[in-house]
Formats: C-alpha cells, sequence, structure tokens
C-alpha cells in the first residue's frame, strides 16, 4: 500500500482555512446583530414629555430655577406644552401632593391609556403599552411636595 503523504504548506493551509472560516462566522453574527435591532423609542418618548413637563416654562417649571409653577398646573395648559390629547398614542396621568401626602392637584390626559398601566404587570398589556411612572421632589409657592408623573405609550398606535 502506497503512502500517502501531506505536505507541511497543505497542513498549514487547513490550519489557515478553518481560521479564516471561524473569523468568517464571528464577523456575520456580530454584522447580524448590528444591523437586526429592534429599536423601540417609547422610553425615550416618555422621558421627553417628562423633562418637558419639570423643566420647560411653557410647561410647570417657574422661572426661577427649581420650582414649579401652579398657574401652569391646568389641563388645556399641560395639553398645549406637551403636545398631548386624548387622541394621541401617548397618556399622561400627573398628581401633586404636599409632603403629607395630601393631593393638592391631579391631571389626567387619555384616561383609556393611562388606566393600563394599573394593570401593566399582565403580559399582554406589556406588549402594547410602555408604561413610564416617576416622582420627583418639587418646590412650589414656598412649599415642597411631591409630583407623581405616569406616562404610557401605546406601542401598537
Amino acid at each position: 500500500m502506497a503512502g500517502y503523504q501531506v505536505s507541511k504548506e497543505t497542513q498549514k493551509m487547513i490550519v489557515y482555512t478553518v481560521i479564516i472560516l471561524l473569523v468568517a462566522i464571528v464577523i456575520m453574527f456580530g454584522a447580524s446583530a448590528y444591523f437586526i435591532q429592534d429599536f423601540e423609542i417609547e422610553e425615550l418618548e416618555n422621558e421627553l414629555v417628562i423633562s418637558r413637563l419639570l423643566f420647560s416654562e411653557d410647561c410647570l417649571a417657574s422661572e426661577e430655577f427649581g420650582k414649579l409653577n401652579l398657574d401652569n398646573f391646568d389641563l388645556e395648559n399641560i395639553k398645549k406644552c406637551t403636545g398631548l390629547n386624548d387622541e394621541s398614542k401617548q397618556g399622561l396621568h400627573l398628581k401633586l401632593f404636599d409632603l403629607d401626602e395630601t393631593l393638592i392637584d391631579e391631571l389626567e390626559i387619555n384616561k383609556p391609556l393611562t388606566s393600563q398601566c394599573l394593570l401593566s404587570n399582565m403580559k399582554n398589556i406589556r406588549e402594547r403599552y410602555f408604561c413610564s411612572f416617576s416622582k420627583h421632589y418639587v418646590l412650589f409657592e414656598d412649599k415642597n411636595g411631591i409630583l407623581e408623573i405616569e406616562v404610557v405609550n401605546d406601542i401598537q398606535k
């Protein structure tokens, strides 16, 4: 039986081919993970509404930094400054409390949406609605208080 001999160059070529294939596979998986991304902007949209409420003088911020202007705490002004209404894909629920947790004022835009956040632990609700909750220690009219903000985003709208 004749002996089969593989040259050293052929052995190197086989090793190089395996290495190149492994590198190509890693690059393909990396590229596919980069190009196939699901962009979810609901959290960003909700955070923008919260920031606009707290820091825009058209909304709740006063000229004095860190204070709320309660004259702007009315439904029409909040609708105007946030651009939200009862037909938009976002809802908003604001509650202003004093430090004794006594409710001072409350506003709600698009109540059918904001009520969905009460059920946000149910899977079918989480797949359709994105809820953001935040509490902020605020100053207003020489008093201290807490502003609770709930923003909900209808993902499928």
